[in-house]
C-alpha cells in the first residue's frame, strides 16, 4: 500500500513552493492519538469576490419585472 502511494508522485504548490505527496497514508491511530495530521498544501481564498457588473438596457429592466 504505502508503494502504491508512493508511485502516485507528488503534487508542487507554486503558493508554497513545496512539494506534497499526492497519497498520504495515516492510520487511525495516528490520526487520533499521535494527533497527525495529513501534510496539505496552504489554501488561500479571498475573503470576499466581487463579481463583474453587467449593464443592462432600461428597455431589458423593465421587461423583467412586467412593465
Amino acid at each position: 500500500m504505502r508503494q502504491e502511494a508512493a508511485t502516485a508522485g507528488v503534487y508542487h504548490s507554486e503558493l508554497s513552493g513545496r512539494d506534497y505527496q499526492r497519497i498520504q497514508i495515516l492510520t487511525i491511530a495516528e490520526l487520533l492519538e499521535e494527533h497527525r495530521r495529513p501534510d496539505l498544501p496552504l489554501l488561500v481564498l479571498p475573503t470576499w469576490q466581487r463579481a463583474e457588473r453587467v449593464e443592462k438596457k432600461a428597455a431589458e429592466q423593465g421587461a423583467l419585472f412586467g412593465e
